[in-house]
């Protein structure tokens, strides 16, 4: 909800990411390709629509997705303990 208008606004250019650590290093981007919003919602968080789908589009890629800065060793679990 636009706070000067009291309107309806949506955000462009929406991306997700996976094993984010910053803003340059991480391990896959997508670009929000949809977003679908609960019919019912009216901006405000505490209307109890605030449901909305994603829709992952196109793989932009990882950028410095390299051991120096993610650790490339396996994950051992050893009888439910980590």
């Amino acid at each position: 909800m636009d706070p000067a208008t009291g309107e309806k606004s949506y955000a462009t250019d929406i991306y997700t990411f996976s094993r984010r650590k910053g803003g340059n290093k991480y391990g896959r981007k997508r670009q929000i390709s949809a977003v679908s919003v609960h019919p019912k919602f009216d901006g405000n968080p505490f209307c109890g629509f605030d449901i909305a789908l994603l829709f992952a589009g196109d793989d932009l890629g990882s950028l410095n997705f390299t051991t120096e800065h993610y650790n490339a060793s396996y994950l051992i679990v050893d009888s439910g303990q980590y």
